[in-house]
């Protein structure tokens, strides 16, 4: 592969031509219409012929970032939960918060595709090193390509928002937020104001009336936005009523009250537990934590 000075070819590709000028095919001299003939030649050809067009290449890139992407952000549907250390299949509590997060994300991840998800395909169209001469694509052709980095984004948001955010932000799953230690005391407050239990509230807090909490980042926010849905469609209000959550009051006041903590404590010393919420949690058990969470890929 040495002297080729001007050519626009991949080493890959004239590993390619040369396979293919020492792979003589069919040597039968029976059968002399067969030369040059052989399935392992037909398959070279087939990859000579995807190398060499960058395009398509690139969607390869595209593809494989993806794919690592989606399985590396899919990952907790196979893992035990956060809280509870339940076995997988056991998510019900947790989709809510998962969904808000890959709203959020979404949202951002479409003002830079690249930087987001597609990293190598983005490697691909800005470093000609894959290449021993001259450079990968032309601009309109990866113009094109990030055009398609843009499509596939909102393929996934659009997936996302038409199903997964309409199933897992049901009242009952958002009710499940509590149990992430990052978002219950907000998720809890807000609960509380939502069903008509602001007084309660404003008297635990000193304050009259109860103020609407604010979000401690984009993804309460998210979560926020969806139980005023749900209150104003009189969904999380019937759901109130229909687990007599009202009936373990003071329980609900701690967990607006207690302070906040972390993922870590999420896992070790949540204040929904038998211990500290005993009460709620036996609702909780067959309200939320008995049941699995099938199907619970996002796009």
């Amino acid at each position: 592969a040495k002297g080729r000075e001007g050519l626009e070819m991949w080493m890959i590709e004239e590993f390619c031509e040369l396979v293919l000028l020492v792979t003589r095919g069919n040597a039968n001299p029976d059968r002399p219409q067969d030369a040059g003939k052989h399935p392992h030649r037909d398959k070279w050809k087939v990859i000579r012929a995807w190398i060499a067009d960058r395009e398509r290449v690139a969607q390869l890139h595209m593809l494989v970032d993806l794919w690592k992407f989606y399985s590396e952000r899919h990952a907790f549907c196979l893992r035990r939960s956060v809280y509870g250390d339940f076995a997988p299949s056991h998510h019900r509590h947790e989709m809510a918060v998962q969904v808000c997060e890959a709203i959020v994300w979404y949202r951002r991840a479409r003002a830079d595709p690249e930087a987001a998800v597609f990293w190598s395909t983005s490697e691909f169209l800005s470093k000609p090193h894959q290449l021993r001469f001259k450079s990968l694509l032309p601009s309109d052709k990866r113009a094109l390509v990030r055009e398609r980095m843009a499509r596939a984004l909102a393929a996934g948001e659009e997936s996302l928002l038409t199903w997964s955010a309409k199933v897992w932000t049901r009242a009952v799953h958002l009710l499940g937020a509590v149990c992430d230690e990052r978002y219950r005391v907000g998720v809890a407050q807000l609960v509380l104001i939502l069903v008509g239990e602001g007084n309660a509230l404003g008297d635990k807090l000193g304050q009259r009336p109860a103020m609407k909490p604010e979000p401690v980042d984009a993804v309460q926010a998210e979560l926020f936005a969806k139980l005023e849905e749900r209150a104003k469609e009189g969904a999380l209000q019937r759901t109130w009523r229909a687990w007599s959550l009202g009936a373990h009051l003071s329980e609900w006041l701690l967990l607006a009250t207690a302070p906040g903590g972390d993922v870590e404590k999420t896992k070790t010393d949540p204040v929904l537990s038998e211990a500290r919420t005993p009460r709620l949690y036996e609702v909780y058990i067959e309200m939320l934590f008995i049941g699995l969470s099938d199907n619970t890929t996002l796009e």
